[in-house]
């Protein structure tokens, strides 16, 4: 069965100082992630950003596909959760936040299962009403390294899952190791979701799960389509592939 999984992209907006394309403003999504999703055997579709006469476009997008991917990237605008940025290399990406904030409800308006990566699993979080913390460092302290630029996806660190979590159903196991990118995280956990999975040293949510109604929605901060067959040491994709495949054929 040919699965259709539409993947919201990273965006470059208008930029006159950037050489690539006149700084004209662009759609992009890191390749691992198609390479992720097609090699499990799904069709991918970069779903792309309506323009204000085109608002019905992304309903009938998004209600057309079997599984939504909200991917990484730009940090959350903080407005979206009803703050202000701290610092102002923290103010986010409030243009895609609108997006893909819009994609999230019209995705659970329909059903549709939906799988949120780093910034997506925080955003799924603040579309539910729930917080951020906008900086790791700054609002919860230095115990672990969440981001190092240099390391950048080598960056790894253990996670504690849940005994009782649909994750830990998946592993079979309550210890796990993780690649970790970001410098925001989850602060105040949406009504509806349940912590799954938290980072050892200083409790960072690494992965929320729904657990109201038959909707399927599943975060997890750490970046999956990232990882190589040789890095045995950290949790298999396989089994997130295929909750989710699960999940879209319980519906079909």
């Amino acid at each position: 069965m040919n699965l259709k999984i539409g993947i919201t992209p990273a965006l470059f907006h208008h930029d006159p100082s950037r050489v690539t394309y006149n700084g004209r403003p662009l759609l992009f999504l890191e390749q691992s992630m198609s390479t992720w999703l097609n090699e499990a055997g799904f069709l991918t579709y970069i779903l792309s950003i309506p323009a204000t006469s085109q608002v019905s476009y992304l309903e009938k997008a998004v209600k057309d596909l079997d599984g939504l991917i909200i991917s990484g990237g730009a940090d959350v605008a903080p407005e979206a959760y009803n703050e202000s940025p701290i610092k102002p290399e923290w103010s986010g990406d409030s243009k895609r936040d609108r997006y893909e904030l819009e994609a999230i409800r019209i995705a659970f308006e329909y059903d549709v299962p939906i799988l949120g990566i780093c910034r997506g699993h925080q955003l799924l979080n603040v579309a539910f009403g729930g917080t951020l913390y906008q900086d790791i460092p700054t609002q919860i302290g230095e115990q672990l390294v969440h981001r190092d630029a240099v390391r950048y996806d080598e960056n790894q660190h253990d996670i504690q899952i849940e005994k009782s979590s649909a994750l830990f159903q998946l592993y079979g196991t309550t210890h796990g190791r993780v690649n970790s990118v970001h410098h925001q995280s989850i602060k105040d956990v949406a009504d509806g979701f349940r912590v799954e999975a938290t980072s050892q040293e200083d409790q960072v949510v690494e992965s929320i799960f729904w657990t109201r109604g038959e909707a399927f929605i599943r975060g997890v901060q750490w970046h999956p389509e990232f990882q190589l067959s040789t890095q045995v040491e950290l949790l298999k994709t396989q089994p997130l592939i295929e909750e989710f495949r699960q999940a879209i054929l319980t519906r079909k």
